[in-house]
């Protein structure tokens, strides 16, 4: 306009977008994958992506089959696409950042990219070396008001640290107690440090499995677990895909055409796939969340439909067939205390479970010591309809030698667990049953901890059984029960208890009615405890129509709970208000509590949830006593840039890093900015899988520059650091306009970059109206470079700026007045 040229020669060559880097929705097959930041460059007549090795193999591509692709790096540009992987395609619509990639099926994984699967191997990312500190600090302190000058106080604090290197990783845990009180002219003070669980681990890849060395656990499937020192490999199913971690039935059927096959759960498609004519088979559908009757559905090309139900339930011992899982432990017994003198004997065991045709799983074991020898076996199996069910025994014998209270015994555990779900009426059944046959039968940790003759029966259990049920009522709520029966060889000690439990909300008031009773027998005498509660909750929003009110943000609530204990009940009643507002990180809350025995307690609470730090302090009052109460949870990371702090870790965790720029807002975690020093600490990634990091370009400063996307994939391994650097250009910002020597504007649409050398990313803006170009994060002086197309000519201009005085390095941030600039002899 106003005489100005137009430079619109991408435009002229059918490209809706300009070349560079878009944030695109990627679809792969026609399925969405994610939304990807990717660089689009021309090639021929159209705009291409560039893409990488790595991003193929997270895409599901079979690479390993691919020889064109089998010498480049996993950084190396794939580009264009089309002239590497035979027979793909790419479609990209610029107006709405829509790009289509398409692959032959013989190129693919057998199952469809998942961006929550677990991605190639050679993705994941062991992180850097670091360390990391999670804390817990409680103290309290207490007055005793009927007594002159008695009180009492306790510090606890819990350390579980890390340390990284490589794929290695160092844990230990440890707590430091002090307490004090005083009453009267007595006083005692104690203090100690405690340290356990100090273990080396890492992963070993080419096994799918986790190797341990130090103070741990064992984790099998077969026996029970107890605490040694030595070393564990087992199988680790965070590194199998999803559909290898649990049981699914193998289905089986036949095609007269070309069809489709449909599986559906609950009325909706959980899995689909086309299929030749002739028999097929599927054994790769995704694990799904719950249970319940599977529909196969065979479409024939003529539209012809054949259904079948195909019952679904499992255990969780149940695997799909062909799979596979161990766990071995070598090493010495490590009792809980040092009561007892007796050395900690050595030991091996090793459990296996792998998964049969016909839905069943067969699952065995060993264990072997000096005195002790136990061998296991079992299966688990699917009961179609009834559900599905699984069962194990173990034969275990004692050696003690002479001079033993028991020189020798051997004896039998049975197992016998039971599961059902039925869909169609929300109901879910639970059942586990525990019985040990025979009195002679002592498993592993019942033989060390019973070393004592004391203890030697009455710590050892005869039978056990446990049951759950759940039902959904719909619009009438939500009903659960469980039960639980313990007995012991000496008969006199067995405990029966189970509770009821029922919720339902109510136009947003919640309520929950709960009940309870345990019987216990203790030396041939029987002691009950029943418990009846009610709970409701009530946001006081219900009762105002002003939505900018504080009366959003509480709720109060009523409790009460009634127990009786061997013929003795008691009455409580306690009322609540709590306040909790969403875009603050403050909570407060108040309670009154009144009951039986003259109960009267008064509670204040004020709370603090950071990103860095989790805080709570509390107050109360009683007849008797004042206390108060503090309690501070988080984590220290320290690190090559220094230390950041954030809140607990408690897997693999992203260290952001926005170079020199505070409070930039990740997305991911709406309460996580980084520091003073640009870093943030994003927890609770998913292990082996792509996870996807966002930062808000909002919340960056003005003149700051990204120099990349601001969308970053991590993958990490299991307890990893990983690194993620988000490079930004500091500088000033500046609307320029550029005008040629004749006093013309520069042609419109023109591109204009600033000259520098060794840049890491070229800064590149297009010329508006009247010659006017925007820039962010400018150095104070320098050079700028224009070109456009004159007359079938390629042309181009250079303009030196320098940005007043009045802007100085305290205000690189703020707005410049606007620049006019005259075309340069410098080149």
């Amino acid at each position: 306009t106003n005489g100005q040229d137009v430079d619109l020669s991408y435009f002229e060559r059918g490209f809706s977008v300009l070349p560079g880097i878009h944030c695109v929705d990627v679809y792969i097959n026609k399925q969405h994958y994610k939304r990807l930041n990717l660089e689009f460059k021309v090639s021929g007549s159209m705009l291409m992506p560039v893409l990488t090795k790595s991003l193929l193999k997270e895409f599901g591509v079979k690479i390993d089959e691919i020889d064109a692709l089998k010498s480049f790096s996993e950084t190396d540009e794939v580009f264009p696409l089309p002239e590497w992987i035979p027979n793909s395609g790419v479609k990209f619509d610029g107006p709405n950042l829509r790009l289509d990639l398409s692959f032959p099926q013989l190129y693919m994984n057998t199952t469809s990219a998942s961006p929550y699967d677990v991605v190639e191997p050679t993705l994941w990312d062991n992180g850097i070396t670091a360390g990391v500190v999670n804390y817990s600090l409680t103290a309290s302190h207490f007055d005793y008001r009927k007594t002159d000058h008695a009180y009492g106080q306790n510090l606890n604090l819990l350390l579980n640290t890390q340390f990284n290197l490589g794929p290695w990783r160092l844990f230990t845990s440890g707590m430091f107690s002090y307490s004090k009180s005083k009453y009267g002219i007595a006083q005692d003070s104690q203090q100690d440090w405690n340290y356990w669980n100090t273990y080396l681990q890492r992963d070993v890849v080419s096994l799918k499995s986790t190797l341990k060395m130090g103070e741990i656990s064992t984790a099998s499937d077969v026996f029970d677990n107890f605490s040694m020192r030595g070393i564990s490999l087992g199988t680790n199913e965070q590194m199998l895909p999803n559909r290898e971690r649990s049981f699914m039935p193998t289905i089986t059927g036949f095609a007269n055409t070309y069809a489709q096959v449909f599986i559906k759960q609950d009325d909706r498609i959980v899995y689909q796939m086309n299929v030749a004519p002739g028999p097929w088979k599927l054994d790769q559908i995704p694990t799904l969340a719950k249970e319940g009757d599977l529909v196969v559905v065979v479409r024939e090309a003529d539209g012809t439909e054949r259904e079948e139900v195909i019952p679904y339930t499992s255990v969780p011992l149940m695997l799909r067939q062909g799979q596979f899982r161990y766990d071995l432990n070598v090493g010495e017994y490590h009792r809980s205390d040092d009561h007892f003198d007796e050395i900690d004997p050595y030991f091996a065991q090793l459990s296996l479970l792998y998964g049969l045709p016909w839905n069943i799983t067969l699952l065995g074991g060993a264990l072997v010591s000096r005195d002790y020898q136990a061998l296991a076996l079992g299966s688990a199996f699917s009961l179609g309809r009834i559900g599905a069910l699984s069962f194990d025994v173990i034969h275990a014998r004692v050696d003690e030698g002479p001079g033993r209270p028991h020189d020798s015994s051997s004896g039998n555990a049975y197992r016998i667990r039971y599961e059902k779900s039925l869909m169609s009426t929300g109901t879910s059944v639970n059942l586990a049953t525990y019985r040990y046959a025979t009195r002679n039968y002592q498993s592993f940790s019942d033989l060390q901890n019973g070393r004592n003759d004391d203890l030697f029966d009455t710590n050892r259990m005869k039978q056990r059984w446990q049951l759950s049920i759940s039902q959904s009522l719909g619009d009438w709520g939500y009903f659960s029960g469980s039960g639980n029966y313990v007995s012991y060889h000496d008969n006199k000690r067995s405990s029966k208890t189970w509770s009821l439990n029922y919720s339902k909300t109510i136009k947003g008031i919640s309520t929950q009615l709960s009940y309870s009773r345990g019987r216990e027998k203790y030396e041939g005498r029987w002691s009950v405890n029943d418990r009846l509660m009610l709970y409701v909750n009530i946001p006081l929003s219900r009762f105002t129509d002003v939505r900018s009110s504080s009366l959003n943000y509480l709720t109060t609530d009523y409790q009460l709970a009634s127990t009786k204990y061997d013929g003795s009940r008691d009455y409580q009643h306690r009322v609540g208000l709590r306040y909790r507002n969403p875009n603050s990180d403050f909570t407060w809350g108040a309670s009154q509590t009144r009951g039986d025995k003259d109960v009267n307690e008064f509670s204040l609470m004020l709370g603090y949830d950071g990103d860095r730090v989790d805080m709570n302090g509390s107050y109360s009052r009683n007849r008797s006593q004042q206390s108060y109460m503090f309690s501070m949870n988080g984590a220290l990371l320290a690190h090559q840039g220094g230390v950041t702090f954030s809140s607990r870790t408690f897997d693999s965790v992203a260290l952001v890093e926005v170079p020199q720029v505070a409070g930039v807002k990740i997305n991911q975690s709406a309460n996580v900015h980084t520091d003073a020093f640009g870093y943030a600490v994003v927890t609770s990634l998913r292990n082996y899988s792509a996870n996807e990091l966002v930062i808000d370009p909002t919340t960056l400063p003005s003149g700051a520059m990204l120099l990349e996307g601001t969308n970053k994939f991590v993958y990490p391994t299991a307890g990893a650091i990983t690194r993620v650097v988000y490079p930004v250009r500091l500088g000033y910002q500046a609307l320029l306009y550029l005008v040629r020597n004749d006093g013309s504007p520069l042609p419109f649409g023109a591109p204009v970059t600033l000259v520098e050398e060794g840049a890491r990313q070229e800064m590149m803006s297009f010329v508006g109206d009247q010659g006017r170009v925007y820039f962010a994060g400018l150095p104070k002086e320098g050079l700028l470079k224009a070109k456009w197309t004159a007359k079938g000519k390629p042309v181009e201009a250079v303009f030196s700026y320098q940005l007043p005085d009045s802007v100085g390095h305290d205000a690189a941030f703020e707005h410049i007045p606007q620049l006019h600039l005259r075309e340069s002899d410098k080149q």
